[in-house]
C-alpha cells in the first residue's frame, strides 16, 4: 500500500466514524492520531531525502510502525 492509500483508508474511517459520531468521540480522536503518525512518514524518494522524509515508505524498507498499522487496517 502506498502512502498516499494508507491516508485515503484512515481518511474512509475517519469520515465513515465522523458520520455517526460527534467529533469528541474517542474513536475520532484515534483515527486523528493515527493519522497524524502515519503523516510523519512522508515517503522518500529515491532523488530526494529531508528531515520530513522517511526511507521507511520506501516499498521495501517499511518499518514496524508502517507494517503493523497497514496489516490491521488490511
Amino acid at each position: 500500500m502506498t502512502h498516499d492509500e494508507l491516508l485515503a483508508k484512515i481518511d474512509y474511517y475517519l469520515t465513515a466514524t465522523k458520520a455517526h459520531f460527534d467529533e469528541s468521540n474517542f474513536a475520532i480522536n484515534v483515527l486523528q492520531a493515527l493519522r497524524a503518525v502515519v503523516e510523519l512518514h512522508t515517503p522518500a524518494t529515491a532523488n530526494s531525502f529531508t528531515n520530513n522524509d522517511c526511507i521507511c515508505m520506501l516499498p521495501d524498507r517499511k518499518c514496524a510502525t508502517i507494517r503493523a498499522i497497514e496489516k490491521e487496517l488490511a
